[in-house]
C-alpha cells in the first residue's frame, strides 16, 4: 500500500474571539464579517497593542492573508509571536509553520519544532501531528519513531483525520514500529467516518488484499467507491478497473469507462492510460483510434511507463504513428529508467540492433540483466544467448545455462531448446542426453521446429536412448509441416532405411488425429 504523507497543514482558519472587556472588539467583528477588513484591522490594532492575545492573532491573520492591508508574513510573524509568546496555541501553531516554511522569518526547523510543541501541549491537534511529522522525518531533531507515533496518537485520539491516516498508514507498512493491520484498519476506519478519501481509499486496498481482515472484493468497491465519491482519483481508477474486470460487482465495461474516464478527465496518469486501451480495444466505448492515441500520449507524458512503452513500440513498427526509431529509443528508455521490466528489455534489443542509437552490446547486455533479474522470460534467453554466443568476449557456458534455464521454466522454447543443446553436447553442465531429450521435448511440444528435427536426429540415432525411427519419422513428419527444410532431408533419408511397417505405423500416426507425438 503506497504510503500517504499528506503537507503540512494551512495556517488555521482566523478564529473570531470576543473581548468583553473592549467594546471596540465587537466593532471589528461586525466589520469583519460584512468584509470590511480594513475597519477591522483598524478597529483591532490598538487592542492588541494593549496585549490582547486573541487580538494580536486575529491581526496575524490579516496581514498573512493580506485582508484590509498589504500582504506581509513579516508583520504576520510579528503578531503571532506576541500572542505565542502568552501561550496562544493557534498562535504558537501557526508561529511554528512561520519557521518552517521561512514565512517573513528565517527558515528555521528547530525553533519551528519547539513552537509545534508548545501548541501540541497545549492540545492543538493540529500542532500535535505536525510535531509527529517533524520527529518522523528527522526535520528540526532527530528521527525519532517512538515520539512520532506519541504525538500522531495524541493528534488522532483528538479526531485529526489526517493523523489518522498516517497512523494507520505507519502500521500497515511497519514503519517505525511493528506492522499491525488491524490497528491500521482501526484507524483508517476513523479517519474514514469523517469521510477522508485517503482512509476510505486505504480500506478498499486492506480488503482488496486481505490485508488485516478477510479478502472482500464487494467491500473493496465499497470503500473505493466511498473515496471516489469523495474525489480521490486513485479510487476513481479502482473503481472503474474492479468494474471492468468484474471484482465485487457484475463485470460492467460501461461503468468502468465512465469511472476511468472521470480520473483520466481530471488528470490521473494511470486512469489516463487505461482509458486508452479501452478506446483501442472498443471496450466501454466505441474503438477510437484517435482517443486512443491523445490519452496514452497524455498518460506517457505524465510518467506512467507503460504507456512510454507503448507509445515507444508504436513508433518501432509504424502503428497508428510515423516510423521512428529515434522516438521509439526515446519512449523505451524513460521507461526503462522507471524499472520496467519489459521497457528494459526491449530498450536492450534497440542498443542489440542499433535502432535509434549506436549499436552497443554491453548496453544492451545491462538492460537485459536489469529485466531478467525482475523474471522477464525474453530478457533471460537474450542475456543467456550473449553469453553461449560470447557477444562480449570467451564464451560463458555456465552463465548461459543459468538463464536459458530461468527462461525454459518460463516456457519460452528457444531457451529450452539452447538448454536440451547445452545437455547434448556438455556444455556448462555434464552431457546428459535424458536431460537433452527433455528440454528438447518441451520445445518440440510447441512446435519449435529447430527441437523438433533435432530431436527426431536423436531418436533416429539412439543417441543416449533407445532408436525409435518410428518417433523419429513423426517429429521429422511435424517440422516439415511448419517448413522445415532440414526435417524435409532426414525425413526423406530415413524413410529408405525404415521397414515397410515402421512406414506403415508412422503414416498412419501422422495422418491421425492420435496423440502427443513427443510423449506417446
Amino acid at each position: 500500500m503506497k504510503t500517504v504523507y499528506l503537507i503540512l497543514p494551512i495556517l488555521s482558519l482566523l478564529f473570531l474571539h470576543v473581548c468583553p472587556v473592549v467594546a471596540d472588539f465587537d466593532s471589528g467583528v461586525v466589520a469583519y464579517k460584512n468584509g470590511k477588513f480594513s475597519d477591522a484591522l483598524k478597529e483591532w490594532t490598538p487592542i492588541a497593542e494593549r496585549g490582547i492575545a486573541e487580538v494580536q492573532f486575529n491581526l496575524g491573520q490579516l496581514y498573512r492573508d493580506g485582508k484590509g492591508t498589504d500582504k506581509n508574513y513579516e508583520i504576520a510573524a510579528k503578531w503571532y509571536k506576541r500572542a505565542a509568546n502568552q501561550g496562544h496555541s493557534k498562535a504558537q501553531y501557526n508561529l511554528g509553520i512561520m519557521y518552517n516554511n521561512g514565512y517573513g522569518v528565517e527558515k528555521d526547523q528547530k525553533k519551528a519544532l519547539d513552537w509545534y510543541k508548545l501548541a501540541a501541549l497545549g492540545g492543538n491537534s493540529s500542532a500535535q501531528y505536525n510535531l509527529g511529522l517533524m520527529y518522523e522525518k528527522g526535520r528540526g531533531t532527530d528521527r525519532n519513531y517512538i515520539l512520532a507515533k506519541k504525538w500522531y496518537t495524541r493528534a488522532a485520539e483528538n479526531g485529526e483525520s489526517t493523523a489518522q491516516v498516517v497512523l494507520g498508514e505507519l502500521y500497515s507498512k511497519g514503519i517505525g514500529l511493528e506492522r499491525n493491520n488491524k490497528i491500521a484498519m482501526k484507524w483508517f476506519l476513523k479517519a474514514a467516518s469523517q469521510e477522508n478519501d485517503i482512509a476510505q481509499f486505504n480500506l478498499g486496498v486492506l480488503y482488496e488484499n486481505g490485508l488485516g481482515v478477510v479478502q472482500s472484493y464487494k467491500q473493496a468497491l465499497y470503500w473505493f467507491i466511498r473515496a471516489a465519491k469523495n474525489g480521490n482519483l486513485s479510487a476513481q481508477n479502482n473503481v472503474a478497473g474492479m468494474y471492468s474486470a468484474g471484482l465485487g460487482a457484475s463485470k460492467n465495461e460501461y461503468t468502468a469507462f465512465k469511472w476511468f474516464m472521470l480520473a483520466a478527465s481530471q488528470g490521473h496518469p494511470l486512469a489516463q492510460f487505461n482509458l486508452a486501451l479501452m478506446y483501442e480495444n472498443g471496450r466501454g466505448a466505441l474503438q477510437d483510434y484517435q482517443a486512443f492515441i491523445k490519452w496514452v500520449k497524455l498518460a506517457a507524458h505524465n510518467g506512467i511507463p507503460e504507456a512510454q512503452l507503448k507509445l515507444g513500440l508504436m513508433h518501432l513498427k509504424g502503428h497508428f504513428l510515423p516510423i521512428s526509431y529515434s522516438n521509439a529509443f526515446r519512449w523505451k528508455s524513460l521507461a526503462a529508467r522507471q524499472s520496467l521490466a519489459s521497457a528494459q528489455y526491449h530498450l536492450g534489443l534497440m542498443y542489440l540492433n542499433g535502432h535509434g542509437t549506436t549499436k552497443d552490446l554491453f548496453a544492451a547486455k545491462v538492460w537485459f540483466e536489469y529485466a531478467a533479474l525482475q523474471g522477464h522470460a525474453d530478457a533471460q534467453f537474450e542475456l543467456a544467448l550473449i553469453f553461449h554466443e560470447g557477444y562480449l568476449g570467451a564464451r560463458d557456458f555456465a552463465a548461459a545455462y543459468k538463464w536459458y534455464e530461468r527462461s525454459a521454466n518460463q516456457g519460452v522454447a528457444l531457451a529450452q531448446h539452447r538448454l536440451g543443446y547445452l545437455y547434448e553436447n556438455g556444455r556448462g553442465r555434464s552431457q546428459n542426453y535424458q536431460e537433452a531429450i527433455y528440454w528438447y521435448s518441451k520445445a518440440a511440444t510447441q512446435d519449435y521446429t529447430p527441437a523438433q528435427n533435432r530431436l527426431g536426429t536423436i531418436y533416429a540415432m539412439g543417441f543416449g536412448i533407445k532408436q525409435d525411427l518410428v518417433r523419429a519419422y513423426m517429429l521429422w513428419a511435424a517440422a516439415v509441416k511448419k517448413g522445415s527444410k532440414d526435417a524435409k532431408s532426414n525425413l526423406d533419408a530415413f524413410a529408405n532405411i525404415m521397414s515397410k511397417k515402421e512406414l506403415r505405423s508412422a503414416r498412419a500416426m501422422r495422418d491421425s488425429s492420435r496423440a502427443n507425438i513427443i510423449n506417446n
